[in-house]
């Protein structure tokens, strides 16, 4: 007994002897390290019937572990369930309709340096997810229950100069924003529509002199679908059919993408070494860089997510860091599928062309009804807002523009749903030119997105941390990597766009 008794403190001493070694957890530290774990302020030893664990696993993973006077019990399902699931919800809100040109994104840069912008945007939106749940925690942490839940109440501890609050300025932004995306989605279900269903369409372009072609036409006609829908049916059931559509859309997206990793034409080498359309990589990760910015935001879904998750700092930085790193995988993997030659799209392809036409009217569709709810919920709340009885101050009450929301009906006003359709579909119908209008994702990934997800958490988190001191991810490193990378690519855009016209 004695030597079993050495042996097991020989290993517990040299357990903690490399604990000593690991960066220290203690949440008092401005550094903000580690990213995920925060439950000690020093390592333990956590020991079971084989002896310790392993020092990196109880480091970076003890939110998963269940405890008892600091030894291993089980590890928690529960946990482990809502970090998958919350995991689903940032991917489902991240891969939409926009993924559908990626490949021909990436085939101007080539696809070994697309790879490195795709990683780079991901760790930079890595870092400013977990600002913003940092953010929403600690709003938490300070208001308990009265905690908001959403972007735009978070942003509005930010004050602008003039005296703007940051919630008016998110609001203005997400506006520009959506539009921008659901304008890109409108043009392009104006593209989709089979050859054999286009005569009716066709006639429409050609007599009656308001639309210039077929796919604007087609675009028209989706816009009213949306409009339609989401005005007469209920948020519960919206939800519903936008869940249906997401699902549809990941089956589909796996029935192109497995077969056609395997039947690709071209190996995985050789597709990651060929050169890109465009010699310039200077301007060609100009050019592509916007678009992979709009295809891989999420983080508008943090405050939520980091809610639903009890305000827990390892299951939302968990969370964050699943479900942004699955859209990572699947755009490259999909653009290897398709710059390979082993997805082959078109109307006369037979059982593939079918499953791409599912996945494409299942990402636009989903992504699209998302996107008017989003834009239509906005406006009624400034609507709503603005609907109150004003006093001239004469005595005489002035109505102002009012929207009813009838709480049991739960259905979004036309004025509303109107505000949010009809000017990206004019702008899109206006400067698309029939084509699928990626300018617009070019428009959003290089001004809104960056300024809304980068500058704007820096602001917060950098409030916090300077103000409170505050125990911020990265610390003032991370907060630094965020800033200057999203101010740096604001001003390349905005001066590669005043280049263009000048």
């Amino acid at each position: 007994m004695a030597i079993i008794d050495e042996d097991h403190q020989a290993t517990s001493q040299k357990a903690l002897s490399r604990s000593k070694a690991l960066p220290s957890t203690n949440t008092n530290s401005k550094i903000g390290f580690p990213l995920f774990s925060d439950r000690a302020s020093s390592l333990d030893v956590a020991t079971t019937n084989e002896g310790a664990i392993n020092q990196w696993d109880d480091y970076f993973f003890a939110g998963l572990y269940r405890r008892q006077d600091g030894a291993f019990v089980s590890y928690d399902k529960e946990a482990i369930t809502a970090i998958l699931t919350s995991s689903m919800l940032i991917t489902g809100n991240t891969v939409g309709a926009s993924m559908m040109i990626l490949p021909d994104t990436a085939s101007d840069p080539g696809m070994a340096l697309s790879i490195g912008i795709f990683f780079a945007i991901y760790l930079v939106n890595l870092l400013s997810g977990y600002l913003i749940s940092e953010v929403a925690i600690l709003q938490h942490e300070s208001n308990g229950k009265s905690a908001p839940s959403s972007f735009k109440d978070i942003a509005d501890e930010v004050t602008f100069p003039g005296g703007f609050k940051g919630g008016m300025v998110t609001s203005a932004v997400s506006l520009i924003l959506n539009w921008c995306v659901l304008s890109f989605s409108l043009m392009r279900a104006g593209e989709m529509l089979p050859s054999s269903s286009t005569e009716f369409i066709s006639n429409l372009s050609s007599s009656g002199g308001l639309f210039n072609d077929t796919p604007s036409a087609t675009a028209a006609l989706f816009a009213l679908f949306l409009t339609a829908l989401v005005s007469t049916q209920s948020t519960a059931n919206l939800s519903k059919i936008a869940s249906g559509a997401v699902t549809l859309m990941f089956l589909s997206f796996g029935s192109l993408l497995f077969p056609g990793l395997m039947n690709m034409q071209n190996d995985v080498v050789t597709t990651l070494l060929t050169e890109g359309k465009n010699a310039d990589w200077c301007s060609a990760v100009g050019s592509a860089g916007p678009i992979f910015v709009s295809t891989l935001v999420y983080q508008n879904i943090i405050p939520t997510v980091t809610k639903l998750l009890g305000f827990d700092r390892f299951k939302s930085r968990a969370a964050i860091t699943i479900g942004s790193g699955m859209p990572l995988i699947m755009y490259v993997a999909w653009c290897f599928a398709v710059l390979g030659g082993g997805v082959v799209s078109g109307h006369d392809a037979g059982i593939s062309s079918m499953i791409f036409e599912a996945f494409a009217v299942s990402s636009v569709g989903g992504s699209s009804i998302a996107g008017v709810m989003s834009l239509a919920e906005e406006f009624e709340s400034l609507l709503n807002s603005n609907g109150a009885n004003e006093d001239d101050g004469n005595g005489v009450t002035e109505m102002t523009l009012s929207v009813e929301h009838d709480p049991k009906e739960d259905t979004m006003s036309l004025p509303s749903v109107l505000l949010g359709v009809v000017p990206p579909l004019a702008a899109g119908i206006m400067f698309s030119k029939g084509d699928d209008f990626s300018a617009a994702l070019e428009i959003a990934g290089s001004y809104a997105s960056p300024l809304l997800y980068g500058i704007l958490p820096v602001m917060l988190a950098w409030q916090y941390y300077k103000e409170r001191g505050a125990n911020i991810p990265g610390g003032i490193m991370g907060i630094a990597a965020v800033g200057i990378s999203s101010a740096v690519f604001i001003g390349q855009n905005l001066s590669a766009s005043l280049g263009s016209i000048i």
